[in-house]
């Protein structure tokens, strides 16, 4: 059963104005799921009022999910991604490397179906 999204609560996320769900989503679970739930899951929380998710190690076709759950939708959700994160050969690392850092940013934002970055710190 669905409850509306007028029960969560948001909040002011840092000093970027803006305004997030109080409850959000990380992918730390996410590993291992099948095929279409990361959609499911990311569309069942945008329902239930959920507007943040923390995608730092989310892999590829995680992050299709995702950009396929927000089509027509993408203005509801703020998605967080660490600077400096990267997934290399299938495993989430940190880098220093701009040249990686920039690559996993350009696909983060085209899977996710998205165009901006904004910082939060």
């Amino acid at each position: 059963m669905i409850q509306s999204e007028d029960k969560m609560e948001y909040r002011k996320l840092g000093r970027t104005g803006l305004e997030v769900s109080a409850i959000g989503v990380g992918n730390g679970g996410w590993s291992g799921l099948p095929e279409g739930q990361v959609e499911a899951l990311v569309r069942e929380a945008l329902a239930r009022g959920v507007s943040y998710f923390d995608l730092a190690e989310a892999d590829a076709r995680q992050r299709d999910e995702v950009g396929a759950a927000l089509d027509g939708q993408r203005d509801r959700a703020v998605l967080a991604v660490h600077l400096g994160s990267a997934i290399v050969n299938g495993q989430y690392e940190v880098t220093r490397d701009p040249q990686v850092a920039e690559r996993f940013v350009a696909d983060f934002l085209t899977r996710c179906h998205t165009d901006q970055l904004r910082r939060t710190g």
